[in-house]
C-alpha cells in the first residue's frame, strides 16, 4: 500500500489513515455512479415499503412508498439526461 501512496504522491492522510488521493471508493465509484447507487437504494427501500404497507393495510405508508419510488425513478431519468447532454456537448 505504501508503494501506491508513493506512486500517487499521497502525502496527506485522511481520518482512517488512508491517503486522500488513493481510496478504493474514489477509484471504483465516481460521482455519477454514487448518485445512481443512492437513487437505487431509495427505489429498493420504497418498493419494499409497498409490501409493508400492504401487510399493515396502511394507505399512508403506501402513498409515501409510491411517491418515493416515483421520485427515485424521476430523479434518475433527469440525472441521466442531464449528464448525457453535457457529455454530448464536449
Amino acid at each position: 500500500m505504501e508503494r501506491i501512496h508513493k506512486q500517487k504522491g499521497g502525502k496527506g492522510r485522511s481520518f482512517l489513515g488512508l491517503s486522500r488521493q488513493w481510496h478504493p471508493v474514489r477509484i471504483l465509484m465516481n460521482r455519477e455512479k454514487t448518485i445512481f447507487l443512492l437513487l437505487a437504494i431509495l427505489a429498493v427501500l420504497s418498493i419494499s415499503m409497498i409490501g409493508v404497507a400492504i401487510a399493515e393495510r396502511s394507505i399512508i405508508i403506501a402513498c409515501i412508498a409510491v411517491l418515493g419510488t416515483y421520485l427515485s425513478f424521476a430523479l434518475a431519468r433527469k440525472t441521466r439526461e442531464k449528464w448525457s447532454a453535457s457529455s454530448d456537448e464536449q
